[in-house]
């Protein structure tokens, strides 16, 4: 009777065991589009990082200037304007309309991310966004992965140390950003960066985002928000920005 149990138990349990890794395996980490002036291994795809699919004929070696990366900000708001989530998210591109390389970019645009960080982040999976729908207004944000050119244990084994050394940049964050979310101003203090949960609106997802406020050298005070989440890392100016382009990233669930 104890062995007919068993099996019946089994049998009960196995379909659930697989609906629940199907589930929590279900993320795409498919590539994302972005403009301008990341245990975390819980959240890991199951599935080889698919490569972007763009060509080196799709790559660009050329630098962009500050003002072109503000027209595409500019134009990807507008367009954000007809969507239903209205944030604007994409890759920089250079005039031929091909993608900026993530450190051509930063250099282009003055942005700085330490090295130990940009060593473990894929060479083209970056986007900016933006969830303001007035450019005079900054809601802005960046985000990078974890390099994709590499098999799947060594992609999941690089997402901690990821979220780790994005940590100890953190002291520099506010200032090496500072040309994309805070223009014009300079911070010679140290931010105290607090962690919070954040749950999902699908209420499967959830994902620990890291936060502080500092007073910029002309005394206002401003704020940075990062969370790593599917191997991404989404940093953002605005508190509800990238709440929503966390909850923009969460698994889909069918109806």
């Amino acid at each position: 009777m104890k062995k007919k149990n068993i099996i019946i138990l089994a049998v009960i349990s196995l379909p659930l065991i697989v609906i629940s890794l199907k589930i929590i395996f279900s993320k795409n980490t498919s590539s994302i589009n972005t403009s301008i002036p990341p245990s975390s291994n819980e959240n890991i795809n199951n599935t080889l990082p698919q490569a972007t699919g763009n060509g080196s004929n799709n790559i660009s070696q050329q630098a962009v200037t500050p003002e072109d990366i503000n027209r595409q900000i500019k134009s990807n708001i507008e367009s954000a304007k007809n969507q239903k989530s209205k944030i604007s998210e994409f890759t920089v591109k250079d005039s031929a309309g091909k993608i900026v390389l993530f450190r051509t970019f930063l250099q282009s645009s003055g942005l700085k991310i330490d090295e130990p960080v940009l060593q473990l982040s894929d060479k083209l999976e970056y986007a900016l966004f933006n969830c303001s729908s007035d450019p005079s207004v900054s809601a802005a944000g960046l985000i990078f992965e974890v390099n994709k050119d590499q098999d799947l244990k060594s992609y999941v084994n690089s997402v901690d140390p990821l979220t780790e050394n994005v940590k100890k940049w953190e002291n520099k964050m506010f200032q090496d950003l500072s040309p994309l979310f805070f223009p014009g101003e300079s911070f010679s203090q140290s931010p105290n960066f607090n962690e919070t949960k954040f749950e999902m609106s699908n209420g499967l997802n959830s994902s620990t985002i890291r936060f502080a406020n500092l007073k910029s050298d002309s005394g206002k005070t401003f704020s940075v928000d990062w969370s790593m989440f599917y191997g991404q890392i989404f940093i953002s100016n605005d508190k509800e920005c990238l709440r929503k382009l966390l909850n923009a990233h969460q698994d889909q669930l069918e109806p």
